[in-house]
């Protein structure tokens, strides 16, 4: 694209040019060469000061030609850009638009009938319309309703790391203790957590201390990370959750030790739909997505997440957030 800096300075170039011809022109020796060579050919004889505008003006007039040309094929091409964007921009709007759509056709659609299957195979489960005449029809809805629950998960999953991963996708921030996040991520995996006998402990270094996060999406956040320590733990083991501040960062810390992971799996598990290939993990009911989703959330939030782990050793997996994100008690 030519600039006013560049058309001036190539004007500027060009009154130079001029001046110089006409300075070469009206040079004494040049003149008396001219004059005695105008004698010597009668017919080329011709004024100097005529010479002079003729060539100016015809330098002049092929610049301006030159540059309106230019700025003519400048200008379309800018007409043309400015158009393609704007056609870019109202695909990228629709196509947003129908992603927004498929989400909630595919949420309403999948979940009312496995919602429909949960139910009525809990009726059958617990008997709740009158005892069943055969046991076998009873472990059959029970099995119904585990697998309808996975399967439920998996959907949900799958909505929220497509989601997650959009940045328009809003978030619902909010100011909130993460204790009592924690504590209700605890309560969301009791079950697993007696069943095999594991001690969850929790320890905060800044008690009272919020935090300005989704509280929906950090809830989900601390469910993956404990869900997976418990479920990857060896029964009796100890699951340790801590948080304290240094830096002014905060880090979320979940430690287990359970089967533990190479460093090349780690960073292959934050990939959607990815589990290690050890069999006592591929052993285990799992989507692959718990530490994706996780990822996602603390990538959105501002934060860092840190996986260390070893096999057959445990491991260590810490969310740390930035400053901004954190508010501290007064006595602090």
């Amino acid at each position: 694209m030519l600039s006013a800096k560049s058309l001036s300075g190539r004007y500027f170039i060009s009154v130079l040019i001029a001046i110089a011809v006409y300075a070469a022109l009206f040079n004494v020796d040049a003149l008396e060469q001219w004059h005695a060579f105008t004698r010597a050919h009668d017919d080329w004889e011709l004024d100097e000061v005529p010479l002079i505008f003729i060539v100016v003006s015809l330098w002049f007039a092929w610049i301006f030609h030159a540059e309106y040309r230019a700025g003519e094929k400048t200008l379309s091409r800018l007409k043309r850009e400015i158009a393609e964007r704007k056609a870019a921009e109202s695909r990228a709007t629709k196509a947003l638009m129908a992603r927004e759509q498929f989400f909630a056709a595919a949420s309403h659609d999948l979940r009312t009938p496995l919602n429909s299957v949960l139910g009525f195979s809990e009726i059958i489960k617990d008997e709740a319309v009158g005892p069943i005449g055969n046991a076998a029809y009873r472990d059959y809805g029970a099995a119904i309703h585990v697998s309808g629950g996975i399967l439920l998960r998996t959907v949900n999953q799958i909505i929220d790391i497509a989601r997650l991963g959009d940045t328009e996708f809003p978030l619902d921030e909010s100011i909130f203790d993460p204790d009592e996040v924690l504590r209700e991520a605890e309560l969301s995996c009791l079950f697993a957590i007696r069943e095999k006998d594991i001690k969850l402990s929790f320890a905060s270094e800044v008690p009272g201390m919020r935090i300005r996060f989704d509280r929906t999406r950090f809830g989900q956040l601390m469910q993956n990370l404990i869900g997976n320590a418990v479920k990857y733990s060896p029964d009796g083991s100890e699951i340790r959750v801590t948080s304290l501040v240094s830096d002014s960062r905060l880090s979320i810390t979940v430690e287990d030790h359970g089967i533990g992971m190479s460093t090349e799996e780690s960073r292959r598990l934050l990939e959607p739909f990815q589990r290690s290939d050890d069999p006592r993990v591929r052993a285990i009911e799992g989507s692959g997505l718990g530490l994706s989703i996780v990822r996602s959330i603390v990538d959105r939030h501002g934060g860092v997440l840190l996986i260390e782990s070893e096999k057959r050793k445990g491991t260590r997996v810490k969310v740390m957030l930035p400053p901004e994100r954190i508010i501290l008690p007064e006595n602090h």
